[in-house]
């Protein structure tokens, strides 16, 4: 009888770092707070997260509610309509979308800042889109309430007959009313 041998050794070791290497990306994939998802074409789900589970269905939050779907399947239609439109513009351009998209839920709007970057195959077609979702909204919400209290003690200065500044320690003029403005005929953007 004859036979052949083959050492198989490298290729054995490769699997297993590819496994390993799969096995923690998974683990990572699962376990951030961002909803992390993958598009194909069409604007189905190929996959997604947890997090973006907790989203797409969050009354169960399962890949069989979500994979397979679009948006229109599962969000409003107003929101459903925004997201497929950036999806459209990627899917032409080729080019990385980066925004903030609504989402109105039962506990009112959330706000999300959206990456979403071409999904290509081994030879540079493009197959879908990969998407990581983040949730802004309280960032948001804290940006506009720093905002209109900006607005407020502005408000309450420029009504003060008094001329009243603020300085940083280098001088800089970070805060002014309006009788400081006009003393100096300065304009507020000045």
């Amino acid at each position: 009888t004859a036979g052949i041998a083959r050492d198989i050794t490298s290729r054995k070791e490769i699997g297993e770092r590819l496994y390993e290497t799969e096995a923690l990306l998974a683990v990572v994939v699962e376990n951030v707070p961002d909803a992390i998802f993958m598009k194909d074409l069409e604007g189905r789900y190929l996959m997604a997260n947890l997090a973006a589970l907790r989203v797409l269905s969050p009354g169960e939050p399962t890949p069989n509610k979500v994979i397979g779907k679009t948006d229109a399947d599962l969000l409003p239609q107003k929101t459903a309509e925004a997201f497929t439109l950036a999806d459209k513009f990627l899917f032409e351009s080729g080019k990385p979308v980066k925004r903030f998209e609504e989402d109105a839920t039962p506990d009112g709007t959330r706000t999300w800042e959206a990456v979403k970057v071409p999904y290509l195959d081994e030879q540079g077609k493009m197959r879908g889109l990969i998407g990581v979702s983040r949730d802004v909204t309280e960032r948001k919400r804290a940006e506009e309430e720093v905002r209109s209290i900006k607005d407020q003690l502005q408000a309450i200065l420029d009504h003060s007959p008094a001329i009243i500044y603020v300085k940083d320690r280098k001088g800089h003029h970070l805060l002014a009313n309006r009788q400081f403005e006009a003393q100096l005929s300065l304009t507020h953007e000045q």
